[in-house]
């Protein structure tokens, strides 16, 4: 594969590896098939993070504005951004694996909670006052969610409750 510039990160759209989506440091999207460069697209703002939804062919984009962009690749155009109603910029997402939810972390500390199918904001976690979180993943029951902030603090949360199950 060649690429422009750097990959911030990427995602794999196949089963067997051959069709891959790039998020690059210049701000562009690229779609690789095996041939090479399939698409490629501008987005916004510096995209931080990447998630691509199979059941919905929807890729979002966390940038370092407030809003996360959708891009459907069925329709192969852009569709209205989720609004972020707390954090200014995100820095990571993942996707419930069981649930319509894509949960963001943001950089003053809260993690905002998406539903999909409506596409609005459902719930708000506040981990921290002054330390942005970075790292955000989602267990298999769906409804456990890890989050990891800049200092180091990882704190384990069950959805039907505000309270950390476990902080380390």
């Amino acid at each position: 594969r060649f690429v422009d510039s750097d990959i911030v990160k990427l995602d794999i759209l196949s089963e067997d590896y051959s069709k891959l989506i790039l998020l690059q440091s210049d701000r562009t999207l690229e779609i690789h098939a095996k041939y090479g460069r399939h698409f490629r697209t501008r987005i916004p703002k510096f995209g931080r993070d990447l998630l691509y939804q199979r059941h919905s062919c929807e890729v979002f984009v966390a940038a370092s504005g407030s809003d996360v962009y959708r891009l459907n690749l069925e329709l192969g155009q852009y569709l209205a951004p989720l609004q972020s109603t707390s954090s200014n910029s995100f820095n990571c997402m993942d996707q419930s694996p069981l649930l319509h939810l894509v949960g963001c972390g943001g950089d003053d500390g809260v993690v905002e909670l998406y539903d999909t199918r409506v596409k609005k904001s459902v719930y708000h976690l506040k981990l921290s006052e002054e330390n942005e979180v970075t790292a955000l993943r989602f267990d298999v029951d769906g409804l456990t969610m890890t989050c990891g902030d800049e200092k180091g603090s990882v704190k384990m949360f069950d959805l039907r409750k505000k309270e950390p199950l476990v902080t380390r």
